[in-house]
């Protein structure tokens, strides 16, 4: 694996899938390796979901509602394409993101989003039916669909309905089916180059990307990008299959 180019082969769900992508050179933060590893997750999602009846469509967004965990990699990320948006529309999104914040402050769910070191499974089950009972939606959402589609977050590639979309409006009390991953691109993510061990946990939420970001305004470490991939792709490999 050479910087310039990388090829592999990936074992999913017993395919093989040969891969090749275009690799920045020398060192750099793991978030500027995000388009790489996004076109390694869609290859993911492609395999596990190849035999499922996938029923999300456009202008389905209920899932945009959604407490959408995101890594600190994709946080920044997410902070600098909201800086690199024209004016006039990056004052519209950063609104959505500041009216957002507002919301989890005056219910409470910001201290509860950024007071927890390592949640469980229940109390991550429960924050996500309560986060959506507070209908906030993404900041980038457009029309009732995602204005960043080709640069949205690993858990929103993983998030495959196979039950009648109508039901995603109601996930509580309904029996949402998703399409189940034994490997986790947004766990392998999240296991690799943080840079920082003290940045916990090792998921925030995406309405709290900006804010998150201007607190923690030091840029990542550089690593050298074929180790990046690399690490990932180990990670990947023994990600666990849970959500």
């Amino acid at each position: 694996m050479d910087a310039g180019r990388a090829t592999f082969t990936l074992d999913l769900a017993g395919n093989r899938y040969e891969c090749s992508v275009r690799m920045p050179a020398g060192s750099v933060p793991v978030s500027s390796l995000l388009p790489v590893i996004n076109a390694v997750a869609d290859v993911v999602v492609q395999a596990h979901s190849s035999g499922a009846p996938v029923t999300c469509r456009s202008g389905c967004s209920a899932c945009c509602r959604q407490h959408v965990p995101v890594t600190h990699s994709e946080a920044r990320h997410i902070a600098a394409l909201v800086g690199s948006l024209p004016p006039d529309r990056r004052r519209i999104v950063e609104s959505r993101f500041s009216e957002a914040v507002e919301t989890l402050r005056q219910t409470g769910f910001f201290d509860i989003l950024t007071g927890v070191a390592d949640p469980g499974p229940d109390f991550v089950r429960s924050l996500a039916f309560r986060y959506f009972d507070l209908g906030i939606a993404c900041p980038f959402l457009e029309n009732e669909s995602c204005s960043i589609y080709e640069e949205r977050p690993l858990r929103c590639r993983e998030y495959l309905v196979t039950s009648p979309a109508s039901l995603c409006a109601a996930p509580e009390n309904q029996p949402i089916r998703t399409v189940p991953f034994p490997n986790w691109p947004s766990k392998a993510l999240a296991s690799i180059g943080r840079g920082d061990e003290t940045l916990n946990p090792p998921f925030l939420t995406l309405t709290l990307a900006l804010s998150w970001t201007r607190l923690h305004p030091d840029p990542e470490p550089p690593l050298p990008a074929p180790d990046i991939l690399r690490n990932f792709l180990v990670a990947l490999s023994s990600s666990v299959s849970s959500a």
